[in-house]
């Protein structure tokens, strides 16, 4: 029996680390290697990912969110011939698209609602220009570069 330690070397250039993120430095505080697996390796978002990508643009990006998401709201007997002709009708009909389901849908309906009836949210998001700007600049303590991206931007905000 060998106590020998399988090292993975990974590509590590400068390219890749700058600009500098938050995510990026929260992988680096786990290790260095983690941070090379974040940016070389990007995994696939989790259902709780999409669900708050999905909200974040249903309040945001509004003339975005059709574009980018769906649900499939009437019941469809996938068992059956035509359950499934039909599924597959909708699902090339909204190909690129993320599918949320009926209930996800529905609570980010519910949760985007309840935020623009809020007077002070609605007049925080009524005063955006701008919305996801990216921001960069060179940090003038480490003179590194680094990069933000801002929810929105505008007068007084």
């Amino acid at each position: 029996m060998s106590n020998t330690t399988e090292i993975t070397v990974r590509p590590f250039t400068k390219e890749l680390i700058f600009p500098v993120s938050q995510t990026k430095l929260k992988e680096f505080k786990k290790s260095p290697n983690h941070l090379i697996k974040y940016i070389t390796e990007k995994e696939p978002p989790t259902p709780a990912m999409q669900f708050g990508s999905a909200f974040h643009c249903s309040v945001l990006r509004p003339d975005s969110f059709d574009k980018e998401y769906f649900a499939i709201k009437e019941k469809i007997d996938r068992r059956t011939s035509k359950g499934k002709e039909q599924y597959e009708t909708i699902m090339m009909e909204n190909k690129g698209k993320v599918v949320l389901s009926v209930e996800d849908y529905d609570r980010i309906m519910t949760m985007k609602k309840i935020i623009m009836s809020n007077p002070v949210s609605r007049n925080i998001l009524d005063q955006f220009t701008e919305t996801e700007k990216r921001v960069t600049w060179k940090d003038s303590v480490y003179n590194v570069e680094m990069v933000a991206i801002w929810d929105g931007v505008g007068n007084g905000i």
